[in-house]
C-alpha cells in the first residue's frame, strides 16, 4: 500500500487557496480557456466560468467575478490581453452562501511594474 502524500495530491483538479501554502504567489498568465465538457466544480455540475492556465503551473484557476474585475484593472477587459501578463495571488477568506471560506484573491498591483491602476 503507497502512503499519500499531500492533500493537493490526492485531490487533482484547480487551483484551491490551500495550494498557495499562506504565500503571494506571481505567475505568468499562458491564456485563459473557456470551461469544457469534462471541467466539473466539487459538486460534479459543468463548469461555467473562465480558466486561467498559468505558465509553468500544475493547476488551472476557475476565474470568478471578483478576481475577473481586478485582473480586468490591470491589464484590460479582453482575455487575450492577458497573455503573457503576470499577476499575484495570495489566500484569504472571504463570505460565500452565508459562511467564511478559504479562497484566492488578486493584489490590484502591477507585479511587474510594482503600480497601482489608475482608476479614473
Amino acid at each position: 500500500m503507497e502512503e499519500a502524500r499531500s492533500v493537493s495530491g490526492s485531490f487533482p483538479g484547480f487551483l484551491e487557496a490551500g495550494d498557495l501554502d499562506g504565500k503571494d504567489v506571481t505567475l505568468k498568465i499562458k491564456l485563459v480557456r473557456e470551461p469544457g465538457p469534462d471541467d466539473k466544480g466539487l459538486d460534479g455540475k459543468p463548469m461555467d466560468k473562465p480558466i486561467v492556465v498559468f505558465e509553468k503551473a500544475r493547476k488551472e484557476w476557475v476565474l470568478n467575478k471578483t478576481n475577473a474585475r481586478t485582473i480586468r484593472l490591470l491589464y484590460g477587459d479582453q482575455f487575450g490581453a492577458w497573455k503573457g501578463k503576470t499577476v499575484t495571488i495570495y489566500p484569504t477568506t472571504c463570505k460565500a452562501f452565508g459562511e467564511t471560506v478559504a479562497c484566492i484573491r488578486v493584489r490590484c498591483v502591477n507585479p511587474d511594474t510594482g503600480e497601482e491602476p489608475d482608476l479614473f
